[in-house]
């Protein structure tokens, strides 16, 4: 009701590295990388998926970037020998690879063949590291005709547990 206080959001609960910050808060626990969440399904074969290669014109670039960098290492403001591309002439999203000793990127809803973030290993991401990556259970039933149809739903929902905490004390308000 108008007039009530506020309901009190939450603080934040851990700090590290991120594309445009450098300082940490060393009272908070570190971020969850991305290795710690996927690093263990890396080599589980039983895991690969039919359409994980990322081919086509740009394909052959991917293995070549290292982890957590993107295009920009193909530009001649990082020195690169041969540039292929102009600097900030894409979207920061082109042909980035997650880095397993930081978070994770934006899982993108709607990404193109060379949109990432993709896997360390130069590869799409799989469904079960999609998941676990915007923090669903293992389990949790994606009900889907194909990578797009999955990778669409996915990025666009919100993190479950993200979810949980922003909405409990907007629920608390509610119920006092």
């Amino acid at each position: 009701m108008l007039g009530e206080t506020p309901p009190e959001l939450p603080r934040p609960s851990h700090s590290g590295w991120t594309e445009t910050k450098r300082v940490f808060d060393d009272s908070l626990l570190p971020y969850v990388t991305s290795g710690d969440v996927i690093g263990d399904l890396a080599s589980r074969a039983d895991l690969v998926e039919h359409d994980e290669a990322v081919n086509g014109r740009y394909g052959s670039l991917l293995p070549g970037i290292p982890a957590g960098d993107n295009y920009l290492f193909y530009t001649a403001k990082r020195g690169h020998p041969e540039p292929l591309f102009e600097w900030r002439s894409r979207s920061w999203t082109f042909l980035l690879k997650l880095d397993p000793a930081r978070p994770a990127t934006t899982i993108q809803s709607q990404p193109g063949p060379y949109v990432g973030p993709f896997h360390w290993q130069s590869c799409r991401l799989r469904l079960l590291e999609t998941k676990r990556l915007q923090a669903f259970p293992d389990d949790y039933v994606v009900v889907a005709a194909n990578r797009r149809s999955w990778q669409h739903q996915l990025g666009n929902a919100v993190p479950p547990r993200l979810a949980e905490i922003v909405a409990a004390p907007l629920l608390e308000a509610l119920v006092r």
